[in-house]
């Protein structure tokens, strides 16, 4: 709790899809679950969740868990840009320490396929990393 974190969850639309062959659980709840443990439980945090780009993280980290968790379930959908929020924290300055980004892990090294022109997430990363 003595670095300063930054939390990235995907909310895009396939994140909607059910985890596993039986169950009901869908990506984006493990995404909102995290997040909103991460972002209730740590002093130094920035929320950004995002799709083809940054979503406005405006529910306040002092809400229950369930009220963030809902709210981050709340702003799903769009396409894919996993760099926009490297690209955000570049363009803000916003230095962490530690970066979480929780996904399906569908897309990462590549250039983005669905509703984003950026570059791909380890280009974003190598430049946020030296930047830092």
């Amino acid at each position: 709790n003595e670095k300063t974190w930054a939390i990235c969850p995907d909310v895009r639309g396939s994140m909607d899809t059910v985890c596993g062959n039986n169950g009901r659980l869908r990506y984006i709840d493990i995404a909102a679950m995290f997040t909103a443990f991460l972002a209730k439980g740590l002093n130094d945090v920035v929320a950004l969740p995002w799709s083809n780009n940054v979503k406005k993280y405006s529910c306040s980290f002092s809400d229950s868990v369930v009220t963030q968790m809902n709210f981050i379930r709340g702003i799903g959908g769009g396409g894919t840009n996993m760099s926009c929020a490297l690209e955000t924290m570049i363009a803000n300055n916003i230095k962490r320490d530690v970066c979480v980004f929780i996904t399906d892990t569908e897309s990462y090294n590549s250039k983005s396929r669905w509703g984003g022109n950026g570059t791909s997430w380890l280009e974003a990363w190598v430049k946020y990393h030296n930047k830092t």
